[in-house]
């Protein structure tokens, strides 16, 4: 029974180490956690993702990060560049990866946030 284990578990490493991606498809929700400054920490943040594309709502509003996966899902980037009255950038990005089975962490920042967030399957509707 041992050597099965240890066999099935060289398996599933093996298909992880050839670069297999995982499948992050659908909605993920979770509550940013501020650690500097002001953040939208008030109501669930959702990611949306698919093959090609990653979308983060930061507090459930309408503000959407958009960008795309890479290639085996192993890092989600997402930013929206808005500008100010005086026209200067003010950029909002969203970073994450997966981490063990069903779960995403990442970080959410602006020039006036700067939060983590761990985000679970779930239902955006």
């Amino acid at each position: 029974m041992g050597k099965l284990v240890i066999l099935v578990f060289l398996g599933w490493f093996a298909t992880v180490g050839t670069g297999h991606a995982l499948d992050l498809s659908g909605n993920w929700v979770g509550r940013l956690v501020a650690e500097q400054g002001r953040c939208p920490d008030q109501n669930d943040s959702i990611l949306s993702i698919t093959p090609d594309a990653v979308s983060f709502a930061p507090g459930g509003g309408a503000l959407v990060l958009k960008g795309k996966p890479s290639e085996h899902m192993s890092r989600l980037h997402a930013q929206l560049i808005l500008n100010d009255a005086k026209q200067h950038p003010l950029p909002m990005v969203f970073e994450g990866h997966p981490e063990g089975a069903g779960r995403i962490v990442g970080v959410y920042g602006t020039p006036a946030c700067r939060a983590h967030i761990e985000l679970r399957r779930g239902d955006a509707g």
